[in-house]
């Protein structure tokens, strides 16, 4: 009798990230199984998820030692190795000898990929999610031996796109360019799809939309100058979304300008359908970023028919044909960027011809039917190979 195929999907943070592969290992594999260190309450999109069994391993890591929830909470926020190896690297080794799973699946390198890769487990597929391989590994060379080790010992590492890929193989002169797969990441396109739009009157009053969290990363001092550039007298709306660190810095900034009655901080918005709504009805897309793979919030944008403005960095020029489909701008540069806003904010027919053309490359490129495809297709090789 054969044995049931069996996935076993560790990730601590339980993101949006991991939704659309949980979505294809329900379809493939008899039983899945989502291993998190996450904490109730959890996140309100995994309810849908009914037939997969979630194991979260947070209480036992938090009887291990200080009973202060808030304490190793914020160790989440961190993504502190140490908490994860030394709260669970047992427990999860046992986990992973009693089920033995046809696949092992871990996200986040430094934590969920390396308990996965010290538990000896094959074959095990490692999905980054960019910062974890660029950013992370520059903290400590304890950080980069750990992601090395980590990418080393995988069957198969999937990014989101070619410069991440490019990343990897950059770092890791020694990694298999064979055993990293390119797959974009899919967009909901029933969801995120464009409102009705029609031509302008030079009257209508341009709306401009970042939804990106209030962190240094995103960059939204960038933004602000350039508004600080924009002629008095042109109008339009910036709505931004989320929450984070500088929102209040940034806020106090906004009240302060000469634009303050054009910007609406919006708060974080609940859940896929509220930030389809809020796309649909803004006009531009626009994001300052430091770094991106394939950002979810560019690809929804587009998804919904919006030209976008963002920055030339990472998988951003993967999805941003320059004057087709938006604008790049290098990082920092507030004179282009605020020329792009110009051009953008007068000119209705070429944010008409953009949004268009943008909505069709997502189609062709992040539908997720294609995603599943490709993630199948790697589950089929890696179990079609003897243990």
């Amino acid at each position: 009798m054969n044995q049931a195929r069996t996935l076993i999907y560790v990730s601590h943070m339980i993101s949006l990230h991991d939704r659309p592969y949980l979505q294809v290992a329900k379809t493939f594999f008899q039983k899945v199984h989502l291993v998190t260190f996450y904490g109730k309450p959890f996140p309100s999109w995994l309810s849908d998820f009914t037939s997969i069994e979630v194991i979260d391993l947070w209480e036992e890591g938090r009887a291990y030692d200080d009973p202060d929830e808030e304490r190793y909470r914020s160790l989440v926020d961190r993504w502190s190795i140490q908490w994860s190896l030394w709260k669970y690297k047992e427990k999860f080794n046992d986990l992973m000898r009693k089920m033995n799973p046809s696949i092992l699946h871990g996200t986040w390198v430094p934590t969920d990929g390396y308990l996965c890769a010290r538990a000896g487990v094959h074959p095990l597929i490692i999905t980054p999610l960019v910062t974890d391989i660029v950013q992370k590994p520059k903290v400590s060379k304890r950080l980069h031996q750990i992601v090395h080790e980590t990418l080393r010992k995988a069957d198969r590492v999937i990014v989101d796109c070619q410069w991440a890929k490019a990343q990897v193989l950059q770092r890791y002169p020694d990694f298999s360019s064979d055993k990293c797969e390119v797959i974009p990441r899919p967009v909901d396109l029933t969801i995120f799809s464009p409102a009705l739009r029609a031509l302008k009157s030079s009257a209508y009053v341009p709306i401009l939309v970042c939804n990106r969290h209030f962190e240094d990363l995103y960059d939204h001092q960038t933004l602000f100058s350039a508004l600080d550039l924009l002629p008095r007298d042109l109008n339009y709306q910036l709505l931004l979304t989320g929450s984070g660190v500088l929102e209040p810095v940034l806020q106090a900034r906004a009240n302060q300008s000469p634009w303050r009655d054009r910007v609406k901080f919006m708060g974080r918005l609940k859940n896929a359908s509220e930030v389809a709504e809020l796309v649909k009805s803004s006009d531009i897309y626009i994001t300052s970023s430091k770094q991106d793979g394939t950002s979810s919030s560019l690809i929804e944008a587009m998804a919904c028919g919006l030209p976008s403005i963002v920055t030339n960095v990472g998988g951003n020029p993967e999805w941003i044909e320059e004057g087709k489909t938006g604008f790049l701008f290098p990082v920092g540069d507030v004179s282009l960027l605020a020329e792009h806003l110009k051009t953008l904010i007068l000119n209705s027919t070429l944010r008409l011809d953009m949004g268009k053309a943008a909505r069709k490359i997502v189609e062709e490129r992040a539908h997720p039917s294609r995603f599943q495809e490709a993630v199948i297709k790697v589950y089929g090789q890696l179990l079609s190979k003897p243990k």
